[in-house]
């Protein structure tokens, strides 16, 4: 819809405009044009990026999109100008002091968008990685939801997904911001540990990409404790706001099969996940975990465990206050294994926030 409100004519009744009367083969062939890049007037957007707009723009995207359909819905003509630029399009409806505000928003992304290393190369790559793999390990429910994948996970493509992305986050910065863009890789990795706890190297691996994303990187760690990514027949979606509490539950849950536990029982069972075991793996969870603890979230949701949830609170959090003496227990009987483990004594004492 962002795209489709660059097209349209400052002017609705006059101008040089494509003359497309209503129908469908015209009226669909109109917005594919309207919406194609190499139609439109992109010169306010950051290099190499498709679609970055301001909130202000956002906002009169939605409104140029509204008159759109009620264009086509009424039968009237669709009116496209593809030779005026969007700045004189804002300047005319929005009037001056909307330009300036709206400048100071795009001066403002292109400083984080620079920040980030956005549209660098170790940037897309690790975006594009990060998609695939979300992918992958999540699904979309019938009613345009998303929650973890129910059916068969291609483990050779999990795989192969997540050593490429580990190369990018061990040497690039800017990887980091790439993976956690739009918490795309954030989420699949998450679903990684959900759908492969019990597969040694797909769970070292995850355990590694998630700590090294978190690593130097505030905004994907504060974003790690507060994404939700529920199970079937729970979903979550667009705008809808996070819930938090899926990192801890599912990278706990793995870390105390791994350590030698139990899983926690779920509703929707892994895909098909071996069931091996690694101290080693177990040691890298908890690095993962820990890793966390640069966010103030992590800290917060371990001292509400212990409150009693409420009515309106998400399954996974009353999950976690029902694993945490499972959880405490075979922590302590690891470290007892791997006796002057450090990772391990501080994991201990970060959950005896908890208790």
């Amino acid at each position: 819809t962002s795209e489709w409100g660059q097209c349209l004519s400052p002017d609705w009744g006059t101008g040089v405009m494509s003359d497309f009367q209503i129908g469908i083969s015209p009226a669909v062939e109109a917005l594919r044009k309207a919406a194609s890049p190499r139609s439109i007037n992109n010169a306010h957007q950051l290099p190499g990026a498709s679609s970055r707009l301001t909130p202000l723009e956002l906002d009169a995207n939605l409104q140029v999109s509204e008159l759109m359909y009620r264009n086509l819905l009424e039968g009237k003509k669709v009116q496209i100008d593809l030779d005026a630029g969007m700045d004189s399009w804002y300047r005319e409806l929005f009037g001056e002091d909307w330009m300036k505000k709206n400048s100071f928003q795009r001066r403002e992304l292109e400083r984080q968008a620079k920040e980030n290393g956005e549209n660098t190369p170790m940037w897309v790559e690790a975006a594009s990685d990060s998609a695939d793999l979300a992918s992958e390990v999540l699904q979309l429910t019938r009613t345009g939801g998303e929650c973890l994948r129910t059916d068969a996970v291609d483990r050779e493509a999990v795989v192969e997904l997540l050593e490429s992305l580990l190369v990018k986050l061990r040497i690039a910065p800017y990887a980091r911001c790439g993976a956690g863009e739009k918490q795309h890789g954030l989420r699949a990795m998450v679903g990684v540990m959900w759908h492969f706890y019990g597969d040694v190297e797909v769970i070292s691996l995850c355990a590694d990409c998630l700590r090294l994303a978190m690593t130097g990187n505030q905004h994907n760690c504060d974003s790690l404790l507060a994404i939700w990514t529920p199970a079937f027949p729970n979903e979550r979606h667009h705008g809808q706001v996070e819930k938090g509490w899926s990192f801890l539950r599912i990278a706990l849950d793995a870390f105390t099969f791994q350590a030698g536990g139990d899983l926690f029982p779920r509703a929707a069972g892994s895909t098909g996940c071996s069931e091996a075991r690694s101290d080693e793996a177990a040691l890298k969870l908890a690095q993962c975990i820990l890793q966390a603890r640069h966010s103030p979230l992590l800290d917060a949701q371990l001292r509400l465990l212990k409150e009693p949830p409420g009515a309106q609170s998400c399954a996974q959090r009353t999950e976690l206050k029902e694993m945490l003496p499972a959880v405490l227990r075979v922590t302590g009987q690891l470290a007892g294994r791997l006796k002057g483990s450090e990772v391990l004594s501080d994991l201990l004492q970060l959950l005896e926030l908890a208790k």
